[in-house]
């Protein structure tokens, strides 16, 4: 496929060497166990061959299948492996979902998409056909809904005004990884679910992972920490680095403990040398399960990151001060300040305060109202909200303020949405 694609390329450019050329990839990393083997691209091997990266992701709610943090993910490993990427977007409505649901779960969809590093969104409108009345396609066309458009709008001026903050946001440091494996997916069947699982946690923890594959392990030596997940099958100079990694000082998070006990060909190794010193979580499911069963992440997680000196910024529940659960957060410097997006994916509403090295954070700036926030700040449901607070700088409140908007006097990067009507799946 890559061969083809790439005499595709080659042989547009030599036609016409201006011409943008763009390639739309269906979300590999979203499939699971046997399937993951039928997505056969090597998504490293498109590196530098388009001018636009595209993908064909989509998320259907209260959907394991697709969830919204699988798009974030296929982005976030797109990124990594050095691809800048755009999007279509696919918005698909159940009837029986309540709007307010809707209206926020495609908001979310769309800000945290760029929040991803997606640098446009193409909305797909469905448009009502009689032969669709009855499946996942019913009452899907967002121009029928108007509160989905309002909302829409609002947004795509948002991330025009906030574009410099997403910037940031998109380019903030990676300290910690997520080993990317090939051949794991090949032996372990759970291995992209474990995948998925370190993701979402680390994100709930405040760090945006790199994913490092095994083809790129000079990455490793840009990062605190790497978390390996049930990547049984990896080959000897992965393993060589991952050692030389560990040696060097940095820690190691291992799920399952027959990570890294094998090579591409399944000749078996002694990895005790890295396991010994690692933080290893034990699995439980069968050999041909496609799901990981583990006692927990989040907890363990959560300790591994404070020993890496991970867990700087913690976002905690105003009633007791835990860690709040399935809320999203990533953090980065800004103009002398601190900003940090968040996304609650439950279903429920939260009240959160934020601590920064222990100490609790008074004030904030609402980045998208403009209004100034004291200590708690109310998460409602698949609704984004960046906070900007000021570290050590009075810079916090330093850009122009006019009623509820904020004026970024900085040069605007290119983040944007559109509209695309289809009438066909």
């Amino acid at each position: 496929m890559t061969d083809y694609l790439t005499h595709i390329a080659q042989t547009v450019r030599s036609i016409s060497p201006d011409i943008k050329i763009f390639a739309k990839n269906l979300p590999a990393i979203r499939a699971q166990g046997i399937k993951s083997l039928s997505h056969g691209i090597d998504i490293e091997s498109m590196t530098g061959l388009f001018d636009v990266n595209g993908c064909d992701a989509m998320h259907y709610y209260n959907h394991s299948g697709y969830p919204l943090m699988g798009k974030t993910e296929w982005y976030d490993l797109l990124t990594s492996v050095e691809l800048a990427l755009t999007d279509d977007t696919l918005f698909t409505f159940i009837s029986p979902v309540p709007i307010d649901i809707i209206t926020q779960t495609a908001y979310a969809d769309i800000w945290q998409g760029a929040v991803h590093s997606r640098r446009q969104s193409v909305v797909w409108l469905w448009d009502r056909e009689s032969d669709k009345v009855t499946n996942a396609y019913k009452n899907a066309n967002m121009l029928m809904r108007p509160q989905i458009v309002a909302n829409n709008g609002k947004l795509f001026l948002d991330m025009q005004r906030l574009a410099n903050e997403l910037f940031a946001l998109q380019n903030a440091k990676r300290e910690a990884g997520i080993l990317y494996s090939y051949n794991s997916m090949t032996y372990e069947p759970s291995y992209l679910n474990s995948v998925y699982l370190a993701y979402t946690n680390s994100l709930f923890l405040g760090e945006k992972p790199l994913f490092v594959t095994e083809s790129q392990t000079e990455k490793l030596s840009g990062l605190e920490a790497l978390i390996i997940p049930e990547a049984v099958s990896v080959t000897d100079e992965t393993y060589a680095k991952i050692k030389e990694f560990a040696e060097n000082g940095g820690k190691i998070f291992v799920i399952g403990e027959n990570s890294l006990k094998y090579n591409e060909y399944l000749k078996e190794r002694n990895a005790d040398e890295i396991l010994q010193s690692a933080v290893v979580i034990p699995t439980y499911e069968s050999k041909t399960s496609e799901k990981t069963s583990v006692d927990g992440l989040f907890w363990p997680l959560k300790t591994f990151f404070e020993s890496a000196d991970l867990y700087d910024i913690a976002v905690l529940n105003s009633t007791d001060g835990t860690p709040a659960e399935n809320v999203e957060y990533i953090c980065a410097d800004y103009n002398g300040g601190k900003i940090i997006n968040l996304c609650n994916y439950s279903d429920t509403e939260k009240e959160v305060y934020i601590t920064d090295n222990g100490a609790e954070i008074e004030k904030t700036l609402n980045l998208m109202s403009g209004n100034k926030t004291g200590k708690h700040i109310t998460l409602l449901p698949y609704t984004p909200v960046m906070i900007r607070y000021a570290r050590s700088s009075p810079s916090m409140f330093a850009d122009r303020v006019y009623g509820e908007t904020v004026i970024s006097t900085a040069p605007h990067r290119m983040v944007s949405g559109t509209y695309k009507i289809s009438v066909s799946a």
